[in-house]
């Protein structure tokens, strides 16, 4: 049987394979095997025959409190479904303090956290847990073998889930649930979490984030998170740490997490509090993106823990992409590997060029450079200008790429082992993120390289020269801007740059966007030079449309697409557009999706000059699995402009160009045909 093991710190977590330990019999018996810190226990229980676990501490016995019975059965599966359950009293009693147990069903699917481990399992036949009549049957199900931090603790968690998996009922009496016992006492009481996070769809792979720690719980050094794909992220604090993880729903586990670097640059107080982050982290439970500040501005990920802990992060800047990846010079920091038959990734040994030297890389448009120990190296488009190694909009392209180098000093003649893996991935490289000063490249391989900014400003639009401004100063002001702005659709994002001590706006580029967002501030007498307002796309965001390849033909016989958009409109008039994409095939077909969203709309100059898109400031935090579309079935897409620029800045009358575009598996992209508009004066 294999099962997800989750939910584990760092440093009591074990990748290997895990043996299981059957235990049955009327009471559970926690085993608790002395293997050390290292070894995960994994542990299935199934309540059939009774089987004596050898080698093992017993929980203590203690009397059973009664507490007032509930003799008046009520249906209450479909109330207890899907919510999560904090318990209040365990035997009469409150639970042990600073502890908190938790209990959700989901139909034939239970789980939770005992106060040591998190334990989870499902009826294969899919016989609910809670049937409607209220009686419950446990089915088999795992729990992580974390320990526990007394014996205390361990009686009440052998005592939970022996009050949980023994014949019972269960009961909803005012908003709480009571598990009752086959003698008619409340064994259990839980209260219903209304605090749990809202679940919301968000895609973590290609995101990346920083921890919001204003009490520097966890130290003075930012904490970054970057999610690289579906199972793999990478955590900087004092070092980079690689985790695994698993996230689906607004449900997230950590599976392991591996440190690599030396802390030498790090106090011993700053090492502490990088663990405890970490193994907060590694109890992670559930997620979700939500806006804060009362006013639907400031997009945070909020991670709620088993244990009851909250972590907020704020995402990492990625406006300005070109500029950012092309400003200066970064250092490698590792390299990482997919994990041989395990989800995730792991870093590879470290990849100096020497003791002592880093290797780097400055990157344009038609050249990668930099240097390897006693090396110089560059990657040049065999193409000259007319090819693109590095586009603005992610892509990177080397398979056009030529290799040159210069030994710059004697004694060594040729490459190191290491030296040449690291020029091998580069030639290899398809995808970069930069996210504030960490830039991550994706490989064809499944490979992965992480550069860090050298010590020079982050690569994110410098803050106007002026006063610095204290936090709370700036927390006070970004609510009085967001009040006096109030419900602007033309603000996609409000923040604190805690690194620059400046407010940071993003806007739309919708009409008259920037001077209300001019007038807000002026309104709530913020310091005019405290504030950054940056636009949702610059000048060479507006030509990524024009980059990439056209599906597959199988698709496009399968497919029809139109764009509606009027042919006419009054100067100032908005103008409404919508995608359509059709099933024209006698079969279900699979629509790719790129984004979130996916869709854009591109308008042009009659001569074919990119003024304005869609997408510019809509909030796209990474790939979807696309639509099925049934035989027949249509897939409508809309926007609107509002007859401005990416400025926001209104557009003359005359002709310009409409284009639908469709983000598919890279590099693939549908765009419609040209549709003109004619806006009169």
């Amino acid at each position: 049987m294999n099962a997800a093991v989750a939910g584990i710190p760092a440093e009591k977590r074990n990748t290997e394979e895990v043996e299981f330990v059957h235990i049955t019999g009327s009471r559970l018996m926690r085993c608790v095997l002395d293997h050390g810190p290292s070894v995960l226990l994994a542990i299935v229980l199934l309540m059939t025959v009774g089987v004596a676990c050898t080698g093992t501490r017993a929980a203590p016995q203690s009397e059973t409190v009664v507490a007032d019975a509930i003799t008046e059965p009520t249906p209450v599966a479909d109330s207890i479904d899907g919510a999560t359950w904090i318990l209040e009293t365990i035997d009469g009693q409150p639970p042990v303090a600073g502890t908190r147990l938790t209990l959700t069903i989901h139909g034939p699917r239970f789980g939770g956290f005992d106060g040591c481990n998190t334990f989870g399992g499902q009826h294969q036949s899919g016989t609910p847990v809670v049937e409607p009549d209220g009686s419950i049957s446990a089915p088999e199900f795992v729990i992580t073998d974390a320990g526990c931090p007394s014996d205390a603790v361990l009686d009440q968690a052998n005592r939970y889930l022996e009050a949980l998996t023994q014949e019972a009922r269960a009961q909803v009496v005012d908003d709480h649930l009571h598990i009752v016992n086959d003698a008619g006492e409340v064994a259990l009481v839980f209260a219903r979490d209304d605090n749990r996070v809202i679940v919301r769809r968000i895609e973590l792979a290609g995101t990346g984030w920083r921890l919001v720690d204003r009490d520097r719980i966890y130290g003075q050094r930012p904490t970054i998170l970057v999610f690289l794909d579906d199972r793999a992220a990478v955590a900087t604090s004092c070092r980079d740490y690689a985790l695994g993880y698993t996230a689906n729903a607004g449900r997230m586990r950590i599976l392991y997490t591996r440190t690599a670097g030396s802390a030498e640059a790090c106090s011993r107080d700053a090492i502490d509090r990088e663990h405890l982050f970490v193994e907060d982290f590694g109890w992670a439970n559930e997620y979700s993106a939500h806006f804060v500040q009362g006013v639907l501005r400031s997009l945070r990920m909020v991670v709620r823990t088993s244990r009851g802990k909250t972590l907020t992060f704020a995402p990492l800047s990625k406006l300005s992409l070109p500029d950012a990846m092309f400003d200066g010079q970064w250092t490698f920091i590792r390299s990482l590997e997919p994990r041989s038959g395990r989800p995730g990734m792991r870093w590879v040994e470290p990849t100096h060029a020497a003791p002592g030297s880093d290797i780097t890389a400055a990157f344009d448009g038609q050249t990668v450079a930099g240097e390897l120990g006693c090396h110089q190296y560059v990657y040049r488009a065999a193409g000259g200008e007319a090819t693109t190694l590095v586009g603005p909009n992610g892509s990177m392209s080397m398979s056009e790429a030529t290799l040159s180098t210069n030994n710059t000093c004697d004694g060594q003649a040729d490459f190191s082992p290491r030296q040449r893996h690291y020029l091998d991935l580069l030639a290899t490289a398809e995808r970069y993120h930069v996210f504030d000063d960490r830039l991550v490249i994706r490989t064809n391989k499944s490979e992965a390289l992480m550069f860090r900014a050298e010590d020079s400003p982050p690569p994110t639009r410098p803050a106007p020269a002026g006063a610095d401004y204290s936090i709370k100063d700036l927390e006070a002001w970004l609510t009085a801007v967001e009040e006096a702005a109030g419900r602007d659709s033309g603000i996609f994002m409000t923040s604190i740059d805690e690194r620059n001590q400046r407010l940071r706006i993003g806007m739309r580029p919708l009409r008259g966007a920037l001077e209300r967002m001019e007038a807000a501030i002026a309104a709530s007498d913020v310091p005019r030079e405290a504030v950054v307002i940056e636009m949702g796309c610059d000048a060479d965001g507006l030509s990524r449309f024009d980059k990439g390849e056209s599906p597959n033909q199988a698709f496009l016989a399968a497919i029809s697409y139109s764009l509606e958009a009027p042919s006419q409109v009054a100067y100032g008039e908005t103008v409404h557009m919508n995608l359509t994409l059709r099933n024209i095939s006698d079969e279900p077909v699979l629509v790719p999706m790129g984004g979130i969203p996916a869709h854009d709309f591109a308008v042009a100059t009659a001569d074919g000059e990119n003024i304005w898109r869609w997408q510019c400031g809509q909030i796209i935090l990474g790939a979807m699995v696309g639509e099925t579309l049934e035989p027949g079935e249509e897939l409508e897409l809309s926007g609107q402009w509002e007859q401005v620029d990416h400025r926001g800045e209104p557009v003359p009358p005359g002709a310009h160009l409409i284009k639908g575009i469709l983000e598919m598996e890279h590099p693939e992209r549908l765009v419609t045909p040209s549709h003109e508009l004619q806006v009169l004066t």
